[in-house]
């Protein structure tokens, strides 16, 4: 196999099939070298890209795909094929598209109000619900919005670099300090239209609050708390760790406790549309099994029901009661 040369303008390299074979590949091995070589050239994708992809050293799998490594590359060989397989599988997957809900509903409402008020909003709702999701749509369709999704015991310093970086603050050299970067961060919000929104902000590390509300107070803009009913129990008591934040709060509704069954049916019909009209009794299977678990809906039952139920049968209340049953262990 040799790669045809780079054109001056970085085109793809073509890579070819080899026209001579060391002794030690098999006629298996030749047809698994030629079925990795047409799927690169067909997919434009380069030796580098798929060496990482596959764990194999970027000159082995160059040496085997021009047919000259010197000893049996069978095993190297399979791993790249079986790569390539699991890459086609995703493809085939048939993302869930994004339906607003109630709780997109209640999520917008919360960003908007912290924004026109420059006021913290609490959103919280039980695991499963499509927040983070909501959250994450909401950040990707307005301007000047920075997403913190928090991990545990998150450092003051880390949510500083996460809100500087969301902010495309690069400090130079002398400003990486957690101090300085704070200044850089005051300096960007201060006289903007800015939002920032805290996921998971029950798990932070208490330190991390205090930075969170300075600025909010000295940069004038809105913040956004979301989480688990958790939240709302750490708000709530007066000298908790968000004794000086909850004064400070202007939406703070009732935590959300699941999904509503317009927002189930208003999925169910999204991800299905494509079969035509969906029997009544589907709708009731998949809201039976989902529990009010927009997760479980969408990320469990019904890429189930397309790869383990589609494929043979039609969609019918019968086909999600024996996936959910089968495959799922669901009652």
């Amino acid at each position: 196999m040799r790669e045809t040369p780079q054109s001056a303008k970085g085109q793809f390299k073509q890579f070819e099939i080899p026209e001579e074979w060391s002794d030690s590949y098999s006629d298996g091995d030749k047809a698994l070298c030629t079925e990795v070589v047409t799927w690169l050239n067909m997919h434009v994708k380069s030796l580098t890209w798929m060496s990482t992809a596959a764990h194999v050293n970027r000159s082995t799998l160059s040496t085997m795909l021009k047919g000259a490594y010197p000893s049996p590359p069978t095993r190297s060989l399979k791993k790249v094929v079986d790569t390539i397989a699991s890459i086609d599988a995703r493809a085939d997957v048939r993302d869930t598209p994004f339906i607003p809900s109630s709780v997109t509903r209640l999520v917008t409402t919360a960003c908007n109000r912290a924004r026109k008020y420059k006021a913290f909003s609490v959103v919280t709702a039980e695991v499963g619900t499509g927040k983070t999701r909501a959250l994450k749509e909401y950040a990707a369709v307005h301007s000047n919005t920075v997403l913190v999704e928090s991990d545990p015991n998150m450092s003051p310093a880390v949510f500083i670099e996460d809100v500087a970086s969301g902010l495309m603050i690069n400090p130079g050299k002398g400003y990486q300090s957690k101090e300085k970067r704070y200044r850089l961060i005051l300096e960007a919000v201060t006289g903007r239209d800015v939002l920032i929104i805290v996921d998971e902000a029950e798990t932070v590390n208490p330190n991390t609050l205090h930075y969170v509300r300075r600025i909010h107070d000295k940069g004038d803009i809105g913040v956004v708390l979301a989480g688990t009913p958790k939240l709302d129990m750490l708000v709530a008591p007066k000298g908790g760790q968000f004794d000086q934040i909850r004064s400070r709060v202007q939406f703070w509704p009732k935590p959300v406790r699941g999904i509503t069954r317009e927002d189930a049916d208003a999925v169910i019909t999204g991800t299905f549309e494509d079969l035509g009209e969906i029997d009544r009794g589907v709708y009731e299977a998949l809201w039976h099994y989902s529990r009010g678990s927009m997760r479980v809906l969408v990320e469990a039952l019904m890429p189930a029901i397309r790869d383990y139920g589609l494929k043979k049968h039609t969609l019918s209340a019968e086909l999600v009661h024996a996936v959910a049953k089968d495959v799922l262990s669901l009652g």
